[in-house]
C-alpha cells in the first residue's frame, strides 16, 4: 500500500538538515477476532545529511486517540530504527490504526483493522466426553476423537482375540470379533478319547483255548443230564 511518509525536516544551518520519515507501516495480520493480537511494524529512517537530535516521539493512534508511543534515538544519516508492536483489541469493530511523529499528526500513517467476534469455546480444555462408543478430548476449545471403541465409553471388552479356539464340552469354537462362536459339534478336537489298553478283548485274546474248552465241558455235562433224564 503506497502511502505519503510523516517527514519532518529542520535547517541545521548552512544548507544541511536532518530528515526522519516513517516508512512502510503495517498490519499483520488485518483481520481477527476477539482475543487474537495483531502485530504492527514501521521504520523510523533519516534521509538528511545530519544526524537527528534525540527526543523525537512516534505514536501510534487508534481511532485518533494515543495508544503507545515510543521516543527515537539519535538516528545517523543515512541511518534508520525499526519500529513494532502488538494491538490486542477487546471489542468488535472496525478500527483505524495511525502512525506518526508527535510533531507532524498530519503526515500519519494509516491501517484498518477489522475485529469480529470471537466463538464461545465448545468444551473447557483438557476435558472428555462420550461420544457413542468415541471417546473424545477437548483441544484448543474444540471436541476431537481421542479413541474409538473406547471401553470407557461402554464399548464391551472382547471376549477372546480373533482367531483364537477353544472347547465348550465337546463343541469347538472360534473366537470371531471378540466373541466365541461354535464351529462344530461333537468334536474330535472337543472329546476325550483315553489311550487303548490291556480291557476285556485283550483278556478274551489271551485266553481264548481256555475259554474253549470250557465251554466244550459244559456242552457235554449238559449232554450227560439230558441221557440221565431219559432213563428214568
Amino acid at each position: 500500500m503506497a502511502a505519503a511518509c510523516a517527514t519532518l525536516l529542520i535547517d541545521g544551518g548552512g544548507g544541511d538538515e536532518f530528515n526522519v520519515v516513517i516508512e512502510s507501516f503495517s498490519l499483520s495480520p488485518s483481520q481477527i477476532t476477539l482475543g487474537q493480537t495483531c502485530s504492527f511494524t514501521a521504520t523510523a529512517r533519516n534521509t538528511g545529511t545530519l544526524g537527528s537530535p534525540t527526543g523525537l516521539v512516534v505514536q501510534l493512534l487508534v481511532d485518533g486517540t494515543v495508544a503507545a508511543s515510543t521516543t527515537l534515538p539519535s538516528i545517523p544519516a543515512g541511518g534508520e530504527v525499526p519500529l513494532s508492536g502488538n494491538i490486542s483489541p477487546n471489542q468488535e469493530g472496525v478500527f483505524n490504526i495511525c502512525i506518526q511523529l508527535q510533531t507532524k499528526p498530519a503526515d500519519r500513517l494509516c491501517q484498518t483493522l477489522t475485529v469480529s467476534g470471537g466463538s464461545t469455546p465448545d468444551c473447557t480444555e483438557g476435558t472428555y466426553r462420550c461420544l457413542g462408543y468415541t471417546r473424545q478430548k477437548c483441544v484448543g476449545g474444540q471436541w476431537t476423537d481421542y479413541e474409538q471403541n473406547s471401553p470407557d465409553c461402554g464399548y464391551p471388552t472382547p471376549e477372546c482375540t480373533d482367531g483364537e479356539t477353544r472347547c465348550d464340552g465337546t463343541t469347538l469354537q472360534q473366537c470371531f470379533n471378540g466373541s466365541w462362536v461354535d464351529m462344530e459339534y461333537n468334536s474330535l478336537e472337543c472329546t476325550d478319547v483315553p489311550e487303548p489298553g490291556p480291557g476285556w478283548l485283550d483278556y478274551l485274546k489271551e485266553h481264548a483255548v481256555g475259554i474253549g474248552l470250557l465251554s466244550i465241558a459244559a456242552i457235554g455235562g449238559l449232554g450227560i443230564m439230558m441221557t440221565q433224564k431219559k432213563k428214568y
